[in-house]
């Protein structure tokens, strides 16, 4: 039997890259395992005993009932981590290019706070908060592109007032140089990260659909086998099996260790 104080090296062919999954999905694997384990192990033994108090011909049933619910919660075991590791990998394209995102907006933001310094100098507050500017300019990479776009379009329709600085003459694709490039830049990328951050809600809900699903499978499991055990007389071995009543999708004995680890 395991202690508390141990830890497991946990291996499986579907679990490619698996130093990142949640631990909540390695305790369900690692107790799943555990579960088809004893049934796989003892079902000819629980099968005898069984055949003692109610007939031989009752020893095809139990290990047929063991093998179809221990395949099944074999399937919806890889499934979970099927969706586990899926949510995993989408989660790991997203951070650079959100870097990116704010490191564009960060240099979109310092332009558009140049420019509209400038704009005051030469034509007044007036002629700045008519090209869209008002109150602060915004730190958030949506609303800076809301303002920039507005900015763009007005310099070119609205027309300054006269110089405050003599003899300048107005030239909107000075402007529009300045803001433009970032933009374009900024507004691909926020649409990229936001189906980025979409697809891994998408990737999450069939995460959470996959652990509900295998959680119904492994209480049905672990209860018939850590019964059928039971009846047999091992008490201890159904013990190892028996479903936690404080964690979901884990046993007893996974849900005692203190670390679980995967390697």
């Amino acid at each position: 039997m395991w202690s508390k104080s141990q830890t497991f090296n946990l291996k499986h062919k579907s679990l490619k890259g698996v130093t990142m999954a949640s631990k909540a999905t390695i305790r369900r694997q690692k107790s799943a395992q555990d579960v088809i384990a004893s049934g796989k192990t003892h079902k000819v033994m629980i099968a005898s005993e069984m055949a003692k108090a109610f007939g031989e011909d009752i020893i095809p049933a139990v290990e047929l009932i063991i093998d179809r619910t221990s395949a099944d919660l074999s399937a919806k075991t890889e499934a979970m981590v099927a969706a586990d590791d899926a949510h995993l990998a989408e989660l790991r394209d997203d951070p650079s290019q959100r870097t990116e995102r704010d490191n564009l907006t960060d240099e979109l933001h310092d332009r558009t706070v140049t420019v509209r310094g400038q704009l005051d100098a030469l034509f007044g507050p007036e002629y700045v908060t008519r090209t869209g500017f008002e109150g602060d300019t915004p730190d958030d990479a949506v609303a800076l592109l809301r303002l920039v776009k507005t900015v763009l379009t007005n310099l070119v329709e609205i027309k300054p007032p006269e110089s405050r600085v003599p003899g300048y003459t107005f030239d909107a694709t000075v402007w529009q140089k300045q803001l433009s490039e970032p933009l374009d830049r900024l507004d691909a990328l926020v649409t990229k990260v936001a189906e980025e951050e979409r697809q891994a809600e998408a990737t999450l809900t069939a995460k959470h659909a996959s652990i509900s699903e295998f959680d119904r499978a492994f209480s049905c499991t672990a209860s018939l086998i850590s019964t059928l055990l039971e009846i047999a007389g091992e008490d201890e071995l159904a013990d190892r099996v028996r479903p936690s009543t404080r964690r979901k999708g884990q046993t007893n004995e996974v849900a005692r260790m203190k670390n679980v680890e995967s390697a």
